[in-house]
């Protein structure tokens, strides 16, 4: 909740909104009118595609998808006829043609835990660092065995 300063308590974000002018409470309306569109065109995607591509735009003449790669444009481009009649299910409406455009899109990304190097393995490599000769080889052994 948000604290207008002209009411007399909090206002949740929901109620500022639908005072927002026209044109914020249209282009959301349109953005979720979009992302409901994605979320059911997304149920006849083959299970691989499903997270490489963004609905983009729709309407009567276009319809634009991204992907995240040339590969997945590839692949969204050979489903188009699919896509189109599905989009014409769903709104009632059949998008002439459907552009593949190929963009970053943000990939959930996963927290990676750093593994710990037991005592056995920084022993190992100190002792490895012992027998070498070569410098920068035997600075990089002593650099890992440190990461305890």
């Amino acid at each position: 909740m948000v604290n207008d300063s002209s009411s007399k308590g909090p206002r949740t974000i929901g109620n500022l909104l639908s005072q927002a002018p026209r044109t914020t409470r249209d282009l959301l309306r349109q953005a979720q009118v979009l992302a409901d569109v994605a979320a059911r065109l997304n149920e006849v995607l083959p299970a691989e595609v499903r997270p490489h591509w963004q609905l983009a735009r729709l309407g009567p003449q276009l319809m634009v998808v991204t992907a995240d790669g040339p590969a997945w444009a590839m692949r969204l481009r050979h489903l188009s006829p699919q896509l189109r009649t599905e989009a014409e299910r769903i709104t009632g409406m059949r998008p002439r043609a459907l552009k593949v455009k190929v963009a970053n899109l943000p990939r959930a990304t996963r927290e990676v835990q750093p593994r710990q190097l037991s005592a056995k393995g920084a022993e190992a490599l100190l002792r490895a660092a012992e027998s070498v000769a070569d410098p920068e080889l035997k600075a990089a052994l002593l650099r890992l065995a440190r990461r305890r």
